[in-house]
């Protein structure tokens, strides 16, 4: 899984099969947020659901 800030993941996203991402905006969380976002995500989703998923934080 891919965590990222920068939008262009999203359209690679639509282009073909990936391991996941996990897309926050920047401004959203602090440094410690993000990292429990990203924890909650791994504890919710095994690696076939997040195969070619966009997981919004």
């Amino acid at each position: 899984m891919v965590v990222t800030f920068d939008d262009d993941y999203l359209a690679l996203a639509a282009g073909g099969e990936h391991a996941g991402i996990a897309f926050c905006h920047e401004r959203k969380y602090t440094v410690s947020g993000v990292t429990e976002a990203i924890r909650r995500v791994w504890r919710a989703e095994s690696a076939e659901t997040m195969r070619s998923a966009v997981k919004f934080l």
